[in-house]
């Protein structure tokens, strides 16, 4: 029996199995195309990995970093995608990578040496970060090409425009605007090198008002113009007034005429001025005014300056009465990078008649935060030092302002809009958020040469600066500005404006 149903077993299994597949073939069961659609698409896309296209989008909406590491994965599949080393050496460098860039610019060029997008976009990095020998070897062969000449040529004068040379800067701009007329920049800067180089005529006029009490106003006449495009000359003459609530008064007029020089080929920038200053109702015989600077440019926006004058001091109402001459010796560096970096720090000396000197060291940088067409915002911090060897105070600083070991630690923040093509406000600010003084105090009736006893005393430090300049035609604008401050020692309201002409020349259409 149960040999029987031993056989009997495996016909009934081949024939549930044969009905099985008559019943599938009868009534077939219709499959899930969105599931089988999806899984595909999903398994194409870990093969394909992201795109270039992806990493731009990335890039677009401001996230550098991502970008970067998709092209990083991108090249790791595809070593040859000129256009996500392109981009990627470009991100590389708005990451502030300079270097890592430049090394993958130089390896992109050898491996698509045809790549003339390629090669614009590293020259251009290579102008704003001033490897000015590098960017010309690139430049120079792309002069000749006719699908490159308009942007190298505009790039080849951007470089010589930032270095003064505005008659090779001229030249390279207008054989730019013939092969693109729609080379916006170029066109731009040419505008800017003609308005630079033509004569000028400003007149202005000023008042300021503070508590010590001192007023003053001030008008201004100055014209200038270039005996060729790196020589400059101008004149100045500035007539003032001056009067205190105890009916002191001064006016006196300052002359001045100057001479600039650049000279590209060394990068240095000097300038030599002299005048005279007349003091009418002081009875004081004219004096002297001078001043020189020599400027250093060095790579990468970077300036070293020297600077000496010899100028009145008019800023205390001790001065209205007695004149008072002041020697100043300063050495500045700083950083004026196109995009809106800028740093400077300083160390100066000013010596006074009576030999007494007064010292200054300050460092300062502002970060732009923001930069649209219409609008940028810059925030920072700086930080100044000022001391002098004698006090010059008694009851009142006379005849001129002596500080006392002055720290100064503030923020800054600086604010431009253009709420049209000609007109361009700015705002300026800064606030001492920790500064502190050795300030004078006498004790009880104040006599001459008496001991004066220092204190050291917290204060709050602060300056805004507002502007308005706008083109009333293509040759004149017109600029208003405003500030007001607390220092130390007084607090001082000022406010006056200019009107320029320039004998415009004709920028190339």
């Amino acid at each position: 029996m149960f040999g029987g149903m031993s056989r009997t077993v495996p016909r009934i299994l081949l024939i549930l199995l044969c009905c099985g597949r008559t019943l599938a073939a009868q009534d077939p069961v219709p499959p899930d195309t969105t599931m089988v659609r999806d899984t595909t698409r999903m398994a194409a896309d870990s093969v394909r990995g992201p795109t270039v296209a992806e990493a731009a989008s990335l890039r677009d909406r401001r996230e550098f970093a991502a970008a970067a590491e998709m092209l990083r994965v991108i090249l790791l599949r595809e070593p040859e995608n000129g256009d996500a080393a392109r981009m990627l050496a470009q991100t590389l460098y708005w990451l502030g990578d300079s270097r890592g860039a430049r090394a993958l610019y130089e390896e992109s060029m050898q491996k698509h040496p045809g790549d003339f997008t390629l090669r614009l976009e590293y020259a251009r990095m290579l102008v704003e970060t001033r490897a000015d020998t590098r960017a010309m070897d690139i430049l120079t062969p792309l002069l000749d090409v006719p699908e490159a000449r308009g942007r190298a040529a505009a790039l080849t004068g951007t470089l010589y425009y930032w270095n003064g040379e505005y008659t090779r800067a001229k030249r390279h701009f207008i054989d730019a605007l013939a092969a693109d007329t729609g080379l916006f920049d170029a066109r731009r800067q040419l505008s800017e090198i003609n308005v630079a180089s033509s004569p000028w005529i400003v007149v202005g006029a000023s008042g300021l008002s503070d508590d010590q009490p001192l007023d003053r106003l001030q008008g201004e006449i100055e014209g200038g113009f270039y005996l060729n495009p790196l020589t400059t000359l101008s004149a100045t003459v500035r007539p003032m007034y001056f009067s205190t609530t105890d009916v002191a008064s001064l006016t006196a007029v300052v002359a001045d005429a100057g001479i600039s020089l650049s000279i590209p080929s060394s990068r240095i920038e000097t300038r030599f001025g002299g005048g005279v200053v007349q003091r009418f109702d002081s009875g004081a015989s004219p004096d002297w005014t001078g001043r020189a600077s020599v400027t250093l440019r060095l790579p990468s926006h970077v300036f070293i300056e020297a600077q000496a004058d010899r100028s009145p001091y008019f800023w205390t109402a001790g001065s209205v009465s007695v004149p008072s001459m002041t020697e100043r010796a300063a050495i500045v560096a700083g950083l004026a990078n196109p995009r809106e970096w800028l740093a400077e720090s300083a160390y100066r000396i000013e010596r006074h008649e009576d030999g007494n000197q007064v010292r200054t060291a300050y460092a300062w940088m502002l970060v732009p935060l923001v930069r649209a067409s219409g609008a940028s915002f810059g925030a920072g911090y700086s930080i100044s030092w000022q001391d002098s060897d004698e006090s010059r105070y008694g009851g009142t600083y006379f005849p001129y302002y002596t500080p006392e070991n002055i720290l100064t630690h503030s923020v800054l923040t600086s604010v431009t809009l253009r709420p049209s093509p000609k007109g361009t406000f700015r705002l300026n600010g800064s606030y001492g958020f920790a500064a502190r003084e050795d300030a004078p105090r006498v004790v009880g009736v104040i006599e001459l040469n008496q001991p004066i006893a220092f204190v050291r005393r917290d204060f709050k430090p602060w300056n805004a600066q507002a502007s308005y300049e706008t083109a009333l035609s293509d040759a004149t604008s017109l600029t208003f500005a405003v500030q007001s401050m607390k220092t130390a020692f007084y607090r001082a309201t000022s406010g006056g404006l200019r009107f320029t002409y320039r004998f415009r020349q004709r920028t190339a259409s």
